[in-house]
């Protein structure tokens, strides 16, 4: 068993390089806070094409765990009594409308938090960069149309925490950015942790790298942003392992950072703990959904998180209370997943005797219905289209907003029950699950899949 801090940076370095060599990982920063004390350890490279190295102090870009920050500006607001988790949020953002005017009315702040909302929000337009850019994505969302009434189902939706962002900034009449400096980021002590770009050359700070498909390796990303409207999402937020590994023990201390200062109630913490809504992969995962973030169950024990990711970084964050545990990890290039899987098996196995769960088994039933699965999928990022190429059921999935950014995709699936199936992606080592759900009375055909959380709507 793992003891004083020491030996666990030295055994999570020796963990976090290793697995990072076997997996082709371009660059990885993991840091582990464990009873009050906190491990850290780098690999790899930030960059490249500059051949600088990773470090424990390296910036990476956090993705939609920038969710669970805002989602905590916000509980700080309602702790004030300057919002309700139930308010309509045209009550406090007036300018707010999509597609439909009877949705933009009855809207509330937790149907953004938890996923419900319905609205086809995968929308990354490019607001600019000035002080009104999360303002005007708000605006531009105007001509978003649902994919499900809200309440119906729970499909991931980036829009609906763009949306908070502009709700905060209405309410204080500060930006978000000043208001995750002041509420969060100094209270924590948080010195590693930035959204300005401005601030980022005083870091080492990593960039993301894709698969470049000719040459068979990985470059540095074409584009290294997503668009800065977009912040409260996860545009913007850097921070290095240990910053953000700090931020997940807020919610193991009580809602105080770990020098005493107090920035949330306890009471809130347990709030944002509640399961709000089942996912369409629920049944196998276990995950469900609190406010603002995600709810895992590991062997019957609790572990709350969020997973992100941007151009070519992905990052993960893992809390669990009953351990006194948390886990953050960065990497910027590579299969992460599989990386993942790998060192938060380790790590939890030797410090909560627990381990993480699996891929469910595909079943050989020969009855398997492809009918009721194959057309064509869309929401406003992807196109999905389900087929059969001789004997063997496949997807294949375009981004036409990320065109010449993110290659398309093409695997076979394999049925696990007669409503999903695991996607077969051969360069993971778990593998992801799709879900067709709602299937028509008429036709017995689903009316939509759940690719990555996300559904898409058949429209053939």
């Amino acid at each position: 068993m793992i003891g004083r801090s020491d030996a666990l940076c030295a055994w999570l370095s020796s963990r976090l390089t290793e697995y990072a060599a076997l997996f082709g990982i371009v660059g990885a920063s993991a840091a582990v806070l464990h009873e009050g004390a906190i491990a850290e350890a780098a690999t790899g490279s930030v960059n490249l094409s500059s051949n600088v190295a990773a470090t424990r102090e390296s910036l990476f870009q956090i993705g939609s765990i920038s969710k669970a920050f805002t989602a905590t500006l916000v509980l700080q607001l309602v702790e004030q009594g300057r919002l309700g988790i139930d308010d309509f949020v045209r009550n406090h953002l007036t300018y707010f409308a999509v597609a439909s005017e009877q949705v933009s009315e009855s809207l509330t702040l937790r149907h953004l938090l938890t996923h419900t909302n319905g609205i086809d929000g995968e929308f990354f337009p490019d607001t600019g960069t000035d002080s009104d850019c999360i303002e005007k994505y708000v605006r531009a969302c105007g001509s978003l149309g649902q994919l499900h009434q809200p309440g119906e189902s729970t499909s991931y939706c980036n829009a609906a925490f763009v949306v908070l962002g502009a709700l905060l900034e209405q309410v204080t009449a500060q930006s978000w950015d000043s208001l995750l400096r002041e509420r969060l980021l100094a209270p924590l002590g948080l010195l590693h942790t930035t959204t300005d770009y401005a601030e980022l050359p005083r870091f080492r700070v990593a960039v993301g790298h894709l698969l470049d498909p000719d040459a068979k390796r990985f470059a540095v990303s074409k584009r290294l942003h997503l668009p800065r409207g977009m912040g409260p999402t996860g545009a913007t937020l850097h921070a290095s392992a240990a910053d953000l590994a700090e931020f997940g023990g807020l919610f193991l201390n009580g809602g105080r950072a770990r020098s005493g200062a107090p920035v949330l109630s306890a009471r809130s913490v347990s709030s944002s703990l509640v399961p709000q809504a089942d996912w369409p992969t629920t049944k196998w995962t276990h995950m469900r959904m609190g406010l603002g973030w995600q709810l895992h169950s590991w062997g019957n024990r609790m572990v709350f998180g969020h997973d992100g990711a941007t151009l070519g970084q992905a990052s993960f964050l893992r809390v669990m209370p009953d351990a006194n545990l948390v886990v953050a990890l960065l990497t910027n290039g590579g299969p992460a997943k599989n990386l993942y899987h790998a060192l938060y098996g380790d790590i939890f196995r030797q410090l909560a005797g627990v381990e993480l769960p699996g891929t469910p088994q595909a079943s050989t039933a020969a009855c398997w219905d492809v009918r009721r699965a194959i057309g064509s999928y869309v929401n406003a990022m992807s196109r999905a289209d389900v087929f059969v190429d001789g004997d063997q059921l496949k997807i294949k999935i375009v981004t036409p907003q990320f065109a010449g950014v993110l290659a398309d995709q093409i695997w076979p699936l394999a049925p696990i029950c007669d409503d999903a199936c695991l996607i077969g992606d051969p360069g993971l080592r778990v593998q992801d699950i799709l879900v067709f759900h709602h299937f028509d009375a008429a036709d017995g055909r689903a009316r939509y899949i759940s690719l990555k959380n996300r559904d898409l709507l058949r429209v053939c």
